[in-house]
Order: C-alpha cells, then sequence, then structure tokens
C-alpha cells in the first residue's frame, strides 16, 4: 500500500472532500497543497498572484509539493487544479499512487456556480462565461490529468467513490 495518495483534477471536482474522508478511512494525514502554499508564503494564494504573478506562483507550488512529498509520513494529497499542468509536477507526481477525479463540465459548472466567491480566478465570470472557460481549460489539462495512476468518476456518490479508492489503494 502507498504511504502517498494523490489527488488531481480541476477545481469543484471534490479533491478536497474525497481527500479528507479517504485520508480518514486509511489513517492518513489530509492535505491541500493549497493550504501548504499559503503556509509557506504566509499570504494567500489570490495575494500571491496579484503581487508576483503566476510564474511565481507555479514555482513556489513545485517547491512545496516536492517538500510535502519528502518529508510528510502517511498521506493523501490534494493538488491544485493546475499542478500537474506545470513545472514538470506530473515526474513528482508519477512516482506515487495518483487518481484523477474525472468530472464533465455539466458538473463542475453546476458546483462553481455556487463558490465562485471562493475562487478568485472564476469570481467575475456569468454563468454562460464560467461553462465556456472551464470547458477550454478542462480540454487543456485532460492530458495531464489522464497521465494519473488511476482515473475516477466523480460524480458518483461520495460513499462510493471512497470504497473504489480504498480497492485500488490496498
Amino acid at each position: 500500500m502507498s504511504d502517498k495518495v494523490i489527488l488531481m483534477g480541476f477545481m469543484g471536482c471534490g479533491k478536497s472532500t474525497i481527500g479528507k474522508l479517504l485520508a480518514k478511512r486509511l489513517n492518513y494525514q489530509f492535505i491541500d497543497l493549497d493550504d501548504e502554499i499559503e503556509l509557506a508564503a504566509a499570504t494567500t494564494i489570490s495575494k500571491i498572484f496579484e503581487s508576483k504573478g503566476e510564474a511565481y506562483f507555479r514555482k513556489l507550488e513545485t517547491k512545496v509539493l516536492k517538500s510535502t512529498l519528502n518529508n510528510k509520513g502517511k498521506i493523501v494529497l490534494a493538488l491544485g487544479g493546475g499542478t500537474p499542468c506545470f513545472n514538470n509536477n506530473l515526474q513528482v507526481v508519477g512516482k506515487y499512487t495518483s487518481f484523477y477525479i474525472k468530472c464533465g463540465v455539466d458538473v463542475l459548472t453546476k458546483r462553481l456556480v455556487k463558490e465562485k466567491a471562493h475562487r478568485p480566478i472564476i469570481a467575475s465570470k456569468k454563468p454562460h462565461e464560467l461553462k465556456k472557460f472551464i470547458s477550454a481549460k478542462l480540454s487543456d489539462r485532460r492530458k495531464y490529468y489522464t497521465q494519473a495512476s488511476h482515473v475516477i468518476v466523480g460524480a458518483k456518490p461520495i460513499k462510493t467513490i471512497i470504497n473504489r479508492l480504498v480497492h485500488l489503494i490496498t
């Protein structure tokens, strides 16, 4: 059984929700990479983007990803939606058991409409713009996400997803 389990997928696919429940079931620690980045930077991701830009953020993200995987014991790690797409992060992730939590554009749009205020990248988008944005980004990122060890459908009941993940991990 792998001592590191990595969840990847588009924002809103359920990485954090699934990750917390999976970690509890496996008796692992749950870590959200975005939280670790904010701790390392002593500020929010939004403020990092505003003040230092995406290139700086992506370098920091890679550094924190490597550090987290090297310095933590048994963990379930939820990546940021873009993490697998930059700085050869997939090579780092590829050393561990990883899962792409796959959701379609309609499911993601429905979930993210409710969370817009908490997600700076989509906060100002109108519903029709949001769907178009998700569709384009998902299309760009799919080639990275599908390189995970396993693909899990994220639009199923949470209990079903957790049971499937546990079965694949153990």
